[in-house]
């Protein structure tokens, strides 16, 4: 079975889907950020402000590598995993690629008070990752008034109409 990747936007709901999809289809979970801060000992903020971002791209390009060859897992990617991967041609074959979407008001109501390391050029980012978010996905979900809950449903239902 191919697995289902979840690209977006910082506060698209990758992580918080991505569990409930996980569960739904007794599919592993796969957070590329969670693993980044394991393989690291430290948080992702703290990578940054120590080691600096391109520090960070490295590691997501080491994790992508380690996922190769898993199958039936949901994989929630960073938000800026499709944009600055080297090896996208490696990320569309690991499985069915789901950009979900949020407009940047919504998004920014999301992750305002986080601790994010990028958020001090949030509307920079969002416009410069959209194009990368909407080439590289298979499908785009509107996340704006859907709760989690049903948007898992409906990728689910795409997936499985898509003959896996």
């Amino acid at each position: 079975m191919k697995n289902i990747i979840l690209i977006g936007f910082m506060g698209s709901g990758k992580t918080t889907v991505g569990k409930i999809l996980a569960k739904n289809l007794n599919f592993n979970f796969i957070d590329t950020d969670e693993l980044i801060e394991k393989n690291e000992s430290m948080t992702i903020p703290k990578i940054f402000e120590i080691y600096g971002e391109n520090y960070f791209r490295k590691c997501e390009n080491k994790i992508l590598n380690n996922l190769k060859n898993v199958n039936k897992c949901v994989i929630s990617t960073g938000g800026g995993f499709p944009v600055y991967l080297k090896k996208i041609n490696i990320l569309k074959s690991l499985g069915i690629i789901f950009y979900l979407h949020a407009n940047c008001e919504t998004l920014l109501k999301r992750v305002k008070s986080s601790n994010r390391p990028l958020l001090k050029n949030f509307f920079n980012l969002y416009r410069t990752r959209l194009p990368y978010y909407k080439k590289i996905s298979d499908f785009k979900i509107d996340t704006d008034y859907i709760n989690p809950d049903k948007i898992s449903l409906i990728i689910q239902e795409i997936y499985e109409n898509c003959g896996r």
